[in-house]
Order: C-alpha cells, then sequence, then structure tokens
C-alpha cells in the first residue's frame, strides 16, 4: 500500500490505526507497527543491506512496516548507492512476496517522488497496487467553533 501526501497530513497516523484494526479483525497476528525511513532499510557495507532488511521483515511479521520517505529506495542514475538500494527493494519485495499474508508493508511519502519509486521497480507496483492520497489541508479551513467536547453543547465547552 502506499501513502502519499505533504507531511502532517495524517499517513503515520492512519497506519497505526489501520494496524490496531487489521489486528482487531483477525487479520495481522500481532498488529504491531514498525516505523522506518527509507534510508534504514540500506546498510553501509556491502553485503550487508540484504540481511538488515531481512530482519526488518522478520520483526515485522504479522503487523504493519511503515516505510517514510520510502523515495530514499528509488534506483534512479543519479544515486550512488544504486547497488544497495537495488539489493533493498529486492529482499523487500521477496519478503512481500513471501509473507504477502502476515505483513503489511505501507511506503509513504511525496506523490512525485513515490510514483518514480514504483517506475524504478515494476515488482513494487504489482505488490502495492494500493494508493491513498491524504491532501492537505489548510489549518485555518477546519471551523474551530464545530469543534465540541462529547455530550457538551454549551458555547463555553468549546475547544480552543
Amino acid at each position: 500500500m502506499r501513502f502519499v501526501g505533504n507531511p502532517g497530513t495524517g499517513k503515520t497516523t492512519v497506519a497505526r490505526i489501520l494496524g490496531q484494526m487489521l489486528k482487531e479483525r483477525g487479520i495481522l497476528r500481532k498488529g504491531v507497527f514498525f516505523e522506518y525511513e527509507g534510508v534504514d532499510l540500506i546498510a553501509k557495507y556491502v553485503g550487508h543491506t540484504a540481511p538488515k532488511v531481512a530482519q526488518i521483515c522478520q520483526d515485522a511479521y504479522g503487523s504493519v512496516l511503515f516505510i517514510d520517505e520510502a523515495y530514499a529506495l528509488a534506483d534512479t542514475d543519479e544515486n550512488r548507492a544504486a547497488s544497495f538500494i537495488s539489493e533493498a527493494l529486492n529482499t523487500l519485495l521477496s519478503e512481500m512476496e513471501n509473507h504477502r499474508d502476515d505483513m503489511v508493508v505501507i511506503m509513504a511519502g511525496y506523490k512525485n517522488e513515490i510514483d518514480d519509486l514504483m517506475r524504478s521497480n515494476p515488482g513494487l507496483v504489482q505488490r502495492m497496487p494500493y494508493e491513498i492520497n491524504f491532501p492537505t489541508i489548510p489549518g485555518n479551513s477546519f471551523p474551530r467553533s464545530s469543534l465540541r467536547r462529547p455530550g457538551r453543547t454549551s458555547s463555553s465547552e468549546r475547544i480552543h
């Protein structure tokens, strides 16, 4: 699954809630939330990336693996660490395929960058066909006067 949008739009919060919901419905065994950034999946030394990604995934079995700023895993010509990135993505894809009934992977980030990531590896689109767009809501567009504490009707009970 892909969550796309600007920072502060609720992607992480929704992913946490989704994990809890899937646990309550018996879809996930644990429903724990594991949060990483894309760069966290890339090791410093050759040959260390695959075991690192495999361990991150093993920890997330039965749970949600949330990868924020996932576009750091885009294998582009400009990226000097392309072999490390390729190793990370290939391992992640293998884990996603082999444990598709026991782990939910959510990649999050800006729309255009996530689209670039999807184009960089066709296997990602097949394994992550769902995209949820989180629009930016301007701070003043939601009327504060409509926010009241549950069960209260007095104007003095409005949340400020």
